[in-house]
């Protein structure tokens, strides 16, 4: 068990840095809207000062020179929050959790390369752990051997607990990545919350047969988190569609929320989606 958990931080420890020399998540500064610099205020113009920095609008309505000035934005703190529900137990193919513990280990070990300070919180229907964050190659270490470790847990998600939880923690204008497939609902009114002191991004991982279920006929199957068992007929519309349903309703509240959602399917390349999400980020 520890081998593998060992050759799977060795192995996300080389992707990331190939990601970063690439310049594809760059800084951890690039995952976050702006420059990488906080506005302070204008002031007017000395010699030597750099001409790019003039604000060229200001000084005409003022009728004299002026330049914005910045303060240099602080190593920020990045909070990783995984799902560790026994949702991510299912899989036509690959195992949500898989997927799931590979994207929350790429996040956690940029934010290390990136030196910010990183958190973990891994959660169900509670909050089963929580890393404060912090900094340094040790840390980063106890994060990444926690998330290949974690063995999923026999409950439900908790969107709104979890979101809860990080609002307690009150770490302002922190990064909250909330990594799940988010089969749950009525969160928005604590997503709404927490979207106003963090920047907060929504990484959601689906299956194929979410989207498109095939046509078996009548079958039985089991909600891993609440055990209960019906039997459905494939062949009607009704499951896929509720689940988009879903999907769309819950795209709708991140979208209101200003709150960024990366999706991610069992079939996806994932550098391609992380490469095209962390990109857009930067625009």
């Amino acid at each position: 068990m520890m081998n593998s958990v060992v050759d799977k931080i060795k192995n996300i420890e080389l992707y990331t840095k190939r990601l970063m020399q690439v310049n594809l998540l760059g800084h951890s500064r690039s995952l976050v809207k702006g420059s990488g610099l906080d506005f302070d205020q204008l002031r007017d113009y000395q010699i030597g000062d750099d001409v790019r920095a003039l604000d060229w609008n200001s000084s005409a309505r003022m009728n004299r020179l002026l330049v914005k000035q910045f303060n240099d934005e602080r190593h920020r703190t990045v909070i990783v929050a995984l799902d560790i529900s026994s949702s991510g137990l299912y899989g036509s193919q690959m195992l949500k959790h898989e997927i799931l513990a590979q994207i929350a280990a790429i996040i956690s070990y940029a934010g290390q390369l990136g030196k910010d300070d990183v958190g973990l919180i891994l959660f169900t229907d509670k909050i089963e752990l929580y890393i404060p964050p912090k900094k340094g190659r040790s840390h980063i270490q106890l994060i990444l051997e926690k998330i290949f470790s974690a063995q999923q847990k026999h409950a439900r998600t908790s969107i709104s607990g979890v979101l809860e939880y990080i609002a307690r923690l009150k770490k302002k204008n922190a990064m909250v990545f909330l990594v799940s497939d988010f089969i749950d609902d009525n969160f928005e009114h604590k997503l709404s919350l927490v979207s106003r002191l963090c920047d907060v991004i929504a990484i959601r991982i689906t299956d194929e047969y979410e989207r498109q279920f095939p046509a078996l006929g009548l079958i039985t199957v089991q909600d891993s988190e609440t055990k209960l068992m019906q039997v459905i007929d494939a062949r009607r519309s009704g499951a896929v569609s509720f689940l988009r349903s879903r999907l769309e309703e819950q795209k709708r509240v991140f979208t209101k929320n200003r709150v960024d959602l990366l999706d991610i399917s069992n079939t996806t390349v994932l550098i391609d989606r992380l490469i095209h999400f962390f990109k857009g980020r930067k625009r």
